[in-house]
């Protein structure tokens, strides 16, 4: 993918993730506070409710008290003005009152008079027969003193009605009491309808304690009895519900007042936010295509430019060549740093094409010089093989007795010319192998071993150098080894032979094992010892050419350092590895690690001394 594909793709997705980004923001964020405005409008419209409500009841209130304080009504209710109904309760009185009921009653509690108006139908209906409970309720028509009001909500013939009880008395607001004046406004349809239009609503009042199939009335009710006076609820996308609870004369639960509004502030929101995201998304679709438009032409284009030149150079090989510098800008220095470093690379170039004829010459010489090396060790063993054969040969000779009794200081002397030939003799071997295997002359031979009877011939030639020291020298092979396995017999040999003769050679009382496991398709073979150790510093070099333990001239085992780094060589090269775990002063454990591979060689071939191996 393209510079430019990459920067078009990450500007647009920038942006995308913006405009998501503000979408959510505006939905979760100004939607929510146009929604939460929009509710508090609610509630203030149910609370204008609340309000007009009772502004009705004091406005009711206070012109009753001027009926109920007259001396007119007084002498009516005593029996003394029988023209007071005639001259004063009129159809145009319950409508300036705005009163639906007006009874009067004496000090007996026994009706008077009774003015029934139908206030929507400006019609009069039949007055009260004096039988209404309500009438007959102490709790309204009961006034213990000139002072005494009543005054609230209360159901009445299955509609909620505003109620005022007053008593009757003097004009001068003296007693005694000698009746009670009634009045009753229902808040039915019309009320509800005048009402709403004064508010600018949509207007309901429903029965608290009646059942309902409105399941958002009964939602309504139940937050109203969780968290207060005044609740809001969204219906629609157009409308929102206010509710408030109106209480009767007693403190229980009367009504519930339904306000519906038109969701004006919502729809707004709406639009504002509709607006703000076209406004936003022609501001981010201008701004990327004047971002992109300058990244085009002050960025992309040079940046291709330059890669198209440093491509020529790259493909015709030419180091002496250099690419545009135009404006003094960042691609400029770019161009600037790309133009040294072709002159340094056609520097070294040259540099590197000399130093690499001197390499193949130095690597030509190498290799001759390996070559005479390899001729050299080869012509030098063979004539040092020969006279120390001759020497090793006369001086067993000599030690035997052959050519005449020696006495003891010539046979000290004679074994000593001996012992210093086989050592010789050992280390011109093990310099061999250690040339034959950097040459790479070693060749591996895939064969099939018995691995019990070479333990038990390395128990029985190794043995004889255990005895000497008054070792211990155990073998054991586990069960699960398969009776022949793959691989080269001889070295093999080789790399236990060597790492028994160290363990014997370090060892100077207890114990020398070899031992044979199988871990998955690994043979393990390992020698252990309880010789001297080996420093936990040592323990990293051991395998090493020419390194041992003690490097002194004056260090009590002779060694040239080769037998280890051979064991390591071979090992590698059947295929597994050599590794050391040791305590200095307890012992060592050498583990020989190589591929299992099962052999299909002749059980009976030669017979196998288990109990020397176990």
């Amino acid at each position: 993918m393209s510079i430019q594909v990459k920067v078009i793709a990450s500007i647009t997705g920038i942006f995308v993730a913006l405009f998501i980004g503000l979408f959510v923001l505006s939905q979760s964020l100004l939607l929510t506070s146009y929604e939460q405005l929009e509710q508090d409008f609610a509630q203030r419209d149910i609370e204008r409710i609340q309000n007009v409500l009772e502004e009705n009841r004091v406005v009711m209130l206070s012109v009753l008290e001027t009926w109920a304080g007259w001396d007119d009504t007084y002498e009516f209710v005593q029996g003394n003005y029988p023209d007071y109904v005639d001259v004063n309760l009129a159809d145009e009185t319950m409508i300036n009152l705005e009163i639906n009921v007006l009874a009067l009653l004496n000090a007996e509690g026994q009706l008077m008079v009774s003015r029934v108006y139908d206030l929507g139908e400006a019609l009069a209906l039949p007055p009260l027969t004096g039988s209404e409970p309500f009438l007959a309720d102490a709790r309204l028509i009961t006034h213990p003193n000139e002072e005494s009001v009543i005054s609230g909500f209360m159901h009445l013939n299955g509609e909620t009605a505003l109620v005022v009880s007053l008593p009757i008395i003097r004009s001068d607001f003296t007693g005694p009491i000698e009746g009670t004046l009634l009045a009753v406004r229902y808040l039915d349809a019309n009320k509800s309808a005048l009402l709403s239009e004064e508010l600018r609503l949509q207007m309901q009042v429903f029965d608290y304690n009646a059942d309902s199939d409105n399941a958002i009335l009964t939602a309504a009710k139940g937050s109203l009895i969780a968290s207060g006076t005044v609740v809001t609820d969204v219906q629609n996308d157009t409308l929102i519900s206010g509710y408030t609870r109106l209480d009767d004369l007693f403190g229980q639960p009367l009504a519930i007042v339904q306000a519906d509004l038109e969701r004006e502030i919502y729809a707004r929101g709406l639009q504002t936010i509709q607006v703000m995201r076209i406004i936003i998304l022609a501001m981010a679709v201008a701004v990327i295509g004047t971002v992109l438009l300058l990244l085009k032409t002050l960025v992309l284009d040079r940046v291709t430019q330059l890669s198209n030149e440093v491509d020529a150079i790259e493909s015709r090989g030419t180091l002496n060549r250099r690419v545009t510098q135009t404006a003094q800008d960042e691609i400029t220095h770019l161009a600037s740093n790309i133009n040294r470093m072709l002159g340094r690379l056609d520097q070294s170039q040259h540099t590197l094409t000399a130093k690499n004829d001197a390499l193949a010459l130095a690597v030509q010489q190498a290799q001759d010089a390996s070559r005479l090396k390899s001729e050299f060790l080869s012509t030098m063993s063979h004539e040092l093989r020969t006279p120390l054969n001759a020497i090793m040969g006369y001086s067993g000779i000599m030690l035997e007795g052959i050519g005449g009794e020696l006495d003891v200081e010539a046979q000290r002397m004679v074994g000593s010319i001996n012992d210093s030939s086989r050592h010789l003799l050992t280390l011109i071997n093990d310099i061999l192998d250690l040339s034959r295997i950097e040459a790479g002359r070693v060749e591996i031979v895939d064969e099939d071993i018995d691995l019990r009877m070479l333990m038990d011939k390395l128990h029985r030639q190794m043995g004889v150098l255990a005895d000497q020291k008054n070792l211990h020298f155990d073998v054991h092979v586990e069960d699960d080894i398969p009776p022949f396995i793959r691989g080269d017999q001889e070295r093999l040999t080789q790399i236990l032979i060597n790492l028994i003769s160290n363990a014997i050679k370090f060892t100077p009382r207890g114990a020398v094992g070899i031992y044979a496991l199988r871990n998955g398709n690994t043979l393990v073979l390992r020698v252990r010892d309880t010789g001297i150790g080996i420093p936990a510093h040592a323990q990293d070099y051991i395998f090493e050419e020419f390194r041992q333990v003690d490097g002194s001239s004056k260090r009590s085992h002779e060694g040239t350092g080769l037998g280890l780094a051979i064991v390591r060589k071979l090992a590698q090269a059947m295929g597994g590895g050599v590794s050391v775990q040791s305590t200095l002063g307890s012992g060592s454990i050498f583990t020989l690690s190589l591929p299992l591979r099962e052999g299909a060689g002749d059980l009976a071939s030669e017979p196998v001394n288990a109990e020397q191996l176990n």
